[in-house]
């Protein structure tokens, strides 16, 4: 129901039990508290990892170190569904299809792509060009990309951030 909210601890119960489903509803809530503990998880294995690189005696914590990144590793493949999958729930509990998230994906990473290209582009052509055409070229593809990128962007945190609909949808 719309407004309802759950838990931090729910909302990984439910990330974990419903590995796999990609039908039905997931609250704003569910969703935030999942990035949330998504996040924060990888975020302890690469301050782990950062401590001990750092660390006066490295050398000695290096077993240790290997077994961080594989844990690490490990960790993020086994968030790798269900993160997908309560984003396609939180999609469907705002009334649009779970495939909007490779759509944004493709569009917010093809956007950076063309940024990079651009800047790319925009050293090469300061260093080996004297053509203000060819720069110019390179400035309008940077500044595109990168207003496009945090449009995207934006427009998907907002869609992920939107309330529930209050009526029912197809994706019940």
């Amino acid at each position: 129901t719309r407004g309802t909210k759950i838990s931090f601890i729910e909302a990984i119960k439910s990330g974990f039990t419903k590995y796999l489903v990609f039908k039905g509803r997931a609250r704003r809530s569910e969703y935030w508290w999942w990035v949330l503990f998504s996040f924060g998880v990888q975020f302890v294995f690469s301050l782990i990892l950062q401590l001990i690189s750092f660390s006066d005696s490295a050398d000695n914590l290096k077993a240790l170190g290997i077994t961080v990144v594989v844990t690490g590793y490990f960790v993020s493949a086994v968030l790798l569904i269900p993160t997908p999958s309560v984003t396609c729930r939180r999609l469907h509990d705002i009334g649009k299809s779970g495939w909007w998230q490779l759509y944004m994906g493709l569009a917010i990473g093809l956007s950076w792509v063309l940024f990079f290209v651009g800047l790319g582009g925009l050293l090469i052509a300061e260093i080996f060009s004297e053509s203000d055409i060819l720069t110019s070229l390179f400035w309008g593809l940077l500044l595109l990309s990168l207003l496009s990128a945090v449009t995207l962007t934006i427009r998907w945190i907002t869609w992920l951030a939107r309330d529930s609909d209050s009526i029912p949808n197809k994706y019940q």
